[in-house]
C-alpha cells in the first residue's frame, strides 16, 4: 500500500463515515473518489500542484476578524505560511507563487 492510499484511509477512520460506505455515505468525500483511482505518483504530484495554484487564485492566506472587543482574530491560515515571527501580516510563503510553477503534464 502506498502512502497517499494510507494517508486516505487515516482520513476515513478519522471522519468514520466509511463503515456505510455501501450506502452512498461516501458518495460526496473528495478523497473516497481518491481511494479507488489508481493513478502514478506524477499523476498525483500534478493534481496536487495544481490544487495549490488554484487554491492560491481563489482564496487569500487568511482571514481577519474581530471580537467583541475590537481584537484581531485569523481563521484560515494557509499552511504555507512562515509565521515563525507570529504575525500573519509579515509571513513570507512558503512555497512562493505556485502560478509561476509552470507545472505541465510533460514535466513530472
Amino acid at each position: 500500500m502506498d502512502a497517499l492510499q494510507r494517508c486516505i484511509n487515516e482520513l476515513c477512520l478519522y471522519c468514520g463515515k466509511y463503515e456505510n460506505e455501501h450506502e452512498g455515505a461516501c458518495d460526496n468525500c473528495k478523497w473516497y473518489e481518491k481511494k479507488y483511482e489508481r493513478k502514478t505518483l506524477a499523476d498525483v504530484l500534478k493534481d496536487c500542484a495544481e490544487d495549490l495554484v488554484q487554491n492560491c487564485k481563489d482564496s487569500a492566506c487568511f482571514k481577519e476578524h474581530e471580537d467583541d472587543d475590537g481584537n484581531s482574530y485569523y481563521t484560515d491560515v494557509c499552511p504555507f505560511l512562515d509565521r515563525s515571527d507570529g504575525d500573519v501580516w509579515t509571513a513570507g510563503c512558503l512555497i512562493e507563487n505556485p502560478e509561476e510553477w509552470g507545472i505541465t503534464r510533460k514535466e513530472v
